[in-house]
């Protein structure tokens, strides 16, 4: 099957939402192209760098889309010493372009359920975001995520979660390394019934979190996603042929 022709899209809008998340909004007339209800599919960002034979391609979550105006909403986690995408959305302003890809198949938390664990780090906020959507009003389990700074949970409106879901925030300011992330979910009371589990972080805290979920009572078929979005030290490129070995 051919690759998606990309499509320039034009910065219209951007924003810190926390610390360090910044939120890009992007137009373009590829959006009539995206299937209803892509806000938590992925899209491939573009980079072309100087003296580089190929461009560099990033995966992000498509956090809002706004089929009305052309536009989507896209949230970069802001690193000092991030790659092409997390540097081009600090300088990013109004008026610049950008090819994207896409979008693909975004992973939805199972439903229905007993009771669910939703957890992951900044990155995968955007995925998380949307999937919380999905909860019913009565859903009951933990929300686990990891924000590199206390003030980062302006990113998430916790007013907005079903009251019976127990929030865990894990502050790490160097996400990937302390691996406070994955022991927070060894720390959990486990709920009797049937789960339904969604996981996306750092590679080796996901791998931690998914050999200790192994050892509770198994998981009904398709009720459980557990993946890595990236590699503390690693490309994304180098990221993904470790995530096809490990995961």
């Amino acid at each position: 099957m051919a690759k998606p022709t990309p499509n320039e899209f034009t910065v219209t809008a951007t924003r810190l939402i926390s610390p360090n998340m910044r939120r890009i909004t992007l137009s373009g007339k590829g959006i009539a192209e995206y299937p209803e209800n892509a806000a938590g599919s992925y899209v491939k960002l573009i980079f072309t760098q100087e003296n580089q034979p190929k461009p560099s391609l990033r995966t992000y979550t498509i956090s809002h889309i706004d089929y009305d105006n052309q536009s989507m909403d896209l949230d970069f986690v802001i690193h000092a010493d991030g790659g092409p995408a997390s540097a081009w959305a600090d300088i990013a302003t109004p008026g610049d372009t950008l090819n994207i890809s896409g979008p693909g198949p975004g992973k939805k938390i199972t439903l229905p359920a007993d009771w669910f664990l939703l957890a992951g780090d900044m990155t995968a906020m955007p995925a998380i975001r949307n999937n919380l959507k999905l909860l019913p009003e009565d859903a009951h389990g933990y929300l686990i995520l990891e924000i590199m700074t206390d003030e980062d949970k302006a990113a998430l409106d916790v007013a907005s979660l079903p009251k019976a879901l127990e929030v865990i925030w894990v502050i790490n300011p160097h996400p990937g390394d302390l691996k406070k992330f994955s022991d927070a979910i060894l720390e959990l009371a486990w709920i009797k019934g049937h789960p339904s589990i969604w996981i996306a972080a750092e590679l080796e805290e996901v791998l931690k979190a998914r050999c200790h979920i192994k050892t509770k009572p198994p998981i009904e078929k398709g009720n459980m996603y557990i993946s890595s979005y990236w590699q503390h030290g690693m490309t994304e490129d180098r990221h993904k042929l470790a995530k096809k070995e490990k995961l």
